[in-house]
């Protein structure tokens, strides 16, 4: 973290851990674009030997990729089943009474 010994005394243990964090996060990032460059350079490697189109996802894909789409996959499939998900979840009033799904649409305009 390149904290001479003065500066490491000075410091709070909140601030400590934030830069700790910080200097953790670049590290990852660092390795990460490592990753990204090599996929690249695979990608236009192969392209003159290859009739198809070559897309770097195709090469390989990090994990840090994956959680993403799974994220995504998942928001996707929660939209498309909003009404069926909608019916089978209880809502609730203030008052502690269930209301329908054609009250709550006019209490909440959807």
């Amino acid at each position: 973290m390149l904290l001479t010994e003065e500066a490491f005394n000075d410091i709070t243990p909140r601030y400590f851990m934030l830069r700790l964090r910080g200097m953790r996060n670049a590290q990852i990032q660092h390795y990460r674009n490592e990753w990204e460059r090599t996929r690249w350079l695979a990608m236009f490697s192969l392209m003159p030997h290859s009739k198809k189109r070559i897309k770097p996802t195709d090469l390989a894909r990090f994990p840090w990729e994956t959680a993403q789409s799974i994220a995504e996959a998942v928001i996707k499939h929660l939209q498309a089943n909003k009404e069926t998900l909608a019916k089978l979840t209880p809502v609730v009033s203030e008052e502690g009474k269930q209301i329908s799904l054609r009250e709550f649409k006019k209490l909440f305009g959807q």
